[in-house]
């Protein structure tokens, strides 16, 4: 695992479950390409993807 950089950004991608009962936020990235990344490791996990 490695450690988290300090953002300097001015935006941030959230990847959430839009169909979870509260919108469950699986997590908050510096870019676009990280979220992605991110998505195509979990949108498997639901079954409504």
């Amino acid at each position: 695992m490695r450690r988290p950089e300090v953002y300097r950004g001015e935006e941030v991608w959230i990847v959430q479950h839009d169909d979870s009962p509260h919108n469950t936020v699986l997590g908050v990235f510096a870019t676009a390409g990280e979220a992605d990344a991110f998505m195509d490791t979990v949108k498997d996990d639901s079954r409504t993807g």
